[in-house]
């Protein structure tokens, strides 16, 4: 990959535009990102499963202004300094982090200001604890939390969650320090 996007190439941009990447093993270069017009209707971006994307990749995904929603699962590089990134993508409404272990409470805490989040996937995310869904009480418009496999988090923590008026549906699979999962 590597390549721009020549803007003059862009002949008729249609209303949303929704792109998903599965991108080789020895490819990890989002630069090509930096060659979408500002204004471009970019809604929905996966890279489920791109374990070589580096955290510098993304800097060129905080002017995608329409991003609505953006998937990461089982990228293993993604950490707490992607989520820096992504705190201004103030569109966004569906972020996929299934997996990506190396997110922690401080990384959550980014996500704070997106609040008009609706779905957020930490399912696998091993070390979120109870600390961590503290930071997710501003997210009112959230709607589906998906927290399998989040070991460290307890009863306890459970607690931050009942103040999210909108939530109807939260997966708590695999969490065994949790007394009703």
């Amino acid at each position: 990959m590597g390549k721009s996007i020549p803007a003059q190439g862009i002949v008729r941009i249609p209303k949303r535009v929704s792109i998903g990447f599965r991108l080789e093993q020895h490819e990890s270069d989002l630069s090509f990102l930096s060659g979408f017009p500002v204004n471009f209707p970019l809604y929905r971006l996966a890279f489920d499963g791109c374990d070589k994307i580096a955290n510098s990749d993304f800097t060129s995904l905080s002017g995608m202004s329409h991003l609505q929603e953006l998937w990461l699962g089982e990228c293993e590089q993604i950490n707490n300094k992607v989520l820096v990134y992504l705190s201004c993508l103030i569109q966004l409404q569906i972020l996929g982090l299934r997996a990506c272990d190396k997110i922690t409470n401080e990384g959550l805490a980014y996500l704070s200001g997106l609040d008009k989040l609706h779905i957020l996937d930490l399912s696998g995310c091993e070390n979120i604890t109870d600390e961590g869904l503290s930071y997710l009480i501003s997210l009112s418009n959230l709607r589906q939390l998906y927290l399998g496999g989040c070991n460290q988090i307890t009863d306890e923590g459970l607690a931050y969650l009942s103040g999210l008026p909108s939530l109807h549906y939260l997966s708590l699979c695999d969490c065994y320090n949790i007394a009703s999962a």
